[in-house]
């Protein structure tokens, strides 16, 4: 019997880390997902994809990105996170080298940091304001983005909820053959 009870807590022990771990990536993405009523924005995290904007940002960091719910406070220089304009799918970070008012309707021509020319002589489209995510604030250390991507992940969503439903099937199993023995 002392055994069993071992083995019972044993098994307990390593549940209850498991549980601690569920708890602590469900947190984490609770506090994600608050960034988007804080930030005013949908999407409070953006992923830098392409070398554009090397010497400011690089490929796989996480930039934050606040919310603007008045296009006429972007500036000059600041970078923002637009979709495409011909490619909704398609996300941007490039920066703000000139804005054009059109009746009222304001529009941007961007760049990429390391790119040669806007995105304006090269594609031959700017940016409308229905176009656009937000504006960076900051960024986050690298090793957070690897950390934040893996979280935000669908195995992590899956894996995260599997725990949850084995911890408390195998406690409830554990808890009935430690009654009966």
């Amino acid at each position: 019997m002392t055994l069993l009870t071992n083995k019972v807590n044993n098994i307990r022990r390593i549940l209850r880390y498991l549980m601690l771990f569920a708890v602590v990536i469900a947190l984490f993405r609770v506090s994600i997902f608050s960034l988007r009523f804080f930030l005013g924005n949908e999407s409070p995290l953006a992923v830098v994809e392409g070398p554009s904007m090397e010497q400011t940002y690089y490929e796989g960091e996480i930039l934050v990105v606040k919310g603007v719910d008045d296009k006429h406070s972007i500036k000059l220089q600041d970078v923002i996170v637009f979709h495409e304009p011909n490619d909704w799918d398609m996300v941007i970070v490039h920066r703000v080298i000139e804005i054009i008012t059109i009746n009222s309707n304001v529009e941007f021509i961007t760049k990429g940091d390391n790119n040669p020319s806007s995105d304006y002589e090269y594609w031959g489209w700017r940016v409308r304001e229905s176009d656009i995510i937000g504006v960076v604030i900051g960024k986050l250390p690298s090793f957070a983005g690897s950390i934040i991507m893996a979280i935000e992940s669908q195995f992590m969503t899956v894996f995260t909820v599997i725990i949850i439903m084995l911890f408390i099937g195998l406690d409830y199993i554990l808890e009935k053959d430690t009654r009966e023995a």
